[in-house]
């Protein structure tokens, strides 16, 4: 029983390591994650105030609006461009 009990003991210093070396490398990669994520938060923060202003302006489109660019027969490639972006939304 004694014997067991120091095999046991050996088999659970064993795992301990390896389960320490296990942990380091979560830690690592959940720094880097966060990191990561403080990043994208970044630029998600940057990038929204464009967005919603872009929203806030697709709502004052009238479908009078859209007819009238209809009638154009070759639309300036600016308008294009912005049409395609609305597309997009």
């Amino acid at each position: 029983m004694v014997e067991n009990l120091k095999i046991e003991s050996a088999d659970a210093g064993e795992k301990e390591k390896v389960t320490a070396i296990d942990e380091a490398a979560a830690r690592k990669v959940k720094a880097d994650v966060m990191k990561l994520q403080a990043e994208c938060k970044g630029i998600l923060d940057e990038a929204l105030p464009a967005f919603n202003k872009a929203i806030a302006a697709l709502d004052t489109l009238k479908a009078g609006d859209i007819s009238e660019v209809k009638m154009y027969q070759k639309p300036k490639d600016e308008l294009v461009m912005v049409f395609s972006a609305v597309c997009l939304l």
